[in-house]
């Protein structure tokens, strides 16, 4: 946190590494993470170092977010396999002649497994294909 806390950033900047750290399923291997980076024997000065790991973050959250089409057959299993059952509301519908409309989607977008900018040996690679979830919500 030092490091982040003596680099010339924006306001804003520290805030956004501020609650990275603070906010990270584990805000030590964060730290860790960023610490190794900056101290790479690169050269490069902290704050290059954490406009460039920023930007890889928007990358990946982009990545992440992106919505992958999910087909009429996929659909059909999901509603099957979860007895029309919306786990976002946790329930069934009461009127059962009532019709619901589910938003399918990807909890991990399949095209992420295919996308050469992600590094298999961080923990996503195609030997995590056959897990890919897939959930329904409903509205």
């Amino acid at each position: 946190m030092r490091l982040i806390q003596s680099a010339r950033l924006t306001p804003t900047e520290h805030s956004i590494w501020r609650a990275f750290l603070d906010e990270a399923v584990d805000p030590e291997y964060a730290a860790q993470y960023i610490w190794g980076r900056i101290h790479d024997h690169s050269g490069r000065p902290a704050e290059q170092v954490l406009e460039e790991l920023k930007l890889d973050w928007k990358q990946v959250v982009k990545k992440v977010t992106q919505r992958d089409q999910v087909s009429l057959e996929a659909q059909a299993l999901v509603e099957e396999r979860d007895n029309s059952h919306c786990f976002m509301l946790d329930q069934k519908p009461l009127d059962t002649s009532r019709h619901i409309r589910f938003d399918h989607a990807w909890v991990i977008p399949p095209s992420l497994f295919d996308d050469r900018d992600m590094d298999s040996q961080v923990g996503v690679g195609l030997e995590y294909k056959s897990n890919q979830r897939l959930n329904s919500s409903c509205y």
